[in-house]
């Protein structure tokens, strides 16, 4: 039943690449309702649903992705597309796992460099900053512009700008 899915999926939520749902359920969720409160859940809301149901109507499927199913397949199947579609979750989840895992990493060398860092905005505001700037320059925030108002490209590419006393020289913008 839809109540015992999503204790199961909120326990083992780590260690679930995807989850096949059908529609029609025991209890008092169905399907939709139980994807519906998946996406809801901070730890069940990017894995991938897959809705298998004998329920095919145009307005179903619809249902279906609104609820926030990654994919809708008919009854009766075809096993070689069901599990072309399972791999295929599989891939984007373990997918979605390193790249969290790889900003996890960035945020980690960014904010512990001995070097004081930020990163700008292409209107280059202040993105971020790490802590050694945080540190050095406690005055700054997030938001506003790197430069001021009365910026002159001359004085920078001299290193009579305020930023390069303590800083050094600019090297670049991020952009996105």
């Amino acid at each position: 039943d839809g109540r015992s899915a999503l204790a199961q999926v909120e326990e083992h939520w780590n260690e679930i690449e995807t989850i096949i749902l059908d529609l029609m359920m025991t209890g008092d969720l169905d399907g939709y309702a139980v994807c519906s409160r998946l996406r809801e859940s901070p730890h069940a809301r990017n894995i991938p649903v897959i809705v298998l149901s004998a329920k095919s109507s145009a307005d179903d499927m619809a249902r279906s992705y609104a609820a926030g199913a990654f994919q809708h397949i008919t009854k009766p199947y075809e096993l070689q597309c069901l599990m072309a579609v399972i791999e295929r979750m599989v891939r984007l989840r373990r997918r979605e796992r390193e790249a969290a895992a790889n900003v996890e990493k960035y945020h980690a060398i960014f904010d512990h460099s001995p070097l004081e860092m930020l990163l700008l905005s292409p209107d280059l505001r202040i993105r971020e900053m790490n802590a050694t700037f945080r540190r050095h320059f406690p005055q700054v925030a997030v938001g506003v512009p790197a430069l001021p108002a009365s910026y002159d490209e001359a004085s920078v590419v001299a290193g009579d700008h305020p930023a390069q006393q303590r800083t050094g020289p600019v090297f670049g913008i991020a952009q996105p």
